[in-house]
């Protein structure tokens, strides 16, 4: 066997998902180089980011794109803007992390494990697809709907993921002004 046909094969970094994120195309890394530091140490893994602190999304979300796509600034400022700025008609769904208490058949017991629900409108209702309910539960208008993720999102802990189109998430539309 030759020596070149001994080394491991080189994968070459895979097409970058372009979600519109915070950092601009010129501050993105050449991830053929790796970065330094953010290295994985694995053939054909050219950018790693290792657990720091409370911020495994952050670290799960970047080291799925391959680069440093979100910043903990950038996180937090996301997290901090309140319900009432939500432009509604711009969102398509919402999913939500929210906790789910644990059962032994009629027997609960006193644990909670993550659980993930969606809420999206048909027409001028929004409604609870939660997997969990045998048919899907209206939750009413707008002013209803932020009442529901209010109470939602105080069952610590919780998250809130909005999923809107492209345009709209470029356009920074899912947002009003302040």
């Amino acid at each position: 066997m030759a020596p070149e046909d001994a080394r491991a094969p080189q994968a070459s970094p895979s097409p970058l998902l372009d979600l519109g994120g915070v950092l601009g195309e010129a501050d993105l890394p050449d991830l053929g180089k790796g970065l330094p530091g953010f290295g994985s140490g694995v053939p054909g893994v050219p950018y790693h980011e290792r657990q720091r602190r409370q911020l495994c999304a952050l670290h799960a979300l970047n080291n799925l794109l391959q680069r440093p796509w979100l910043s903990q600034a950038s996180a937090d400022r996301i997290c901090q803007r309140p319900l009432e700025r939500l432009c509604l008609s711009h969102v398509l769904g919402f999913l939500l992390n929210v906790p789910s208490r644990v059962a032994l058949g009629t027997l609960a017991l006193p644990l909670s494990r993550p659980h993930w629900v969606c809420v999206r409108p048909f027409g001028d209702t929004f409604y609870n697809l939660d997997s969990k309910l045998a048919t899907p539960t209206p939750i009413g208008a707008e002013p209803q709907l932020r009442e529901f993720l209010q109470a939602v999102l105080a069952q610590a802990p919780s998250e809130l993921f909005l999923v809107v189109s492209r345009d709209v998430e470029e356009a920074g539309t899912w947002l009003s002004p302040e």
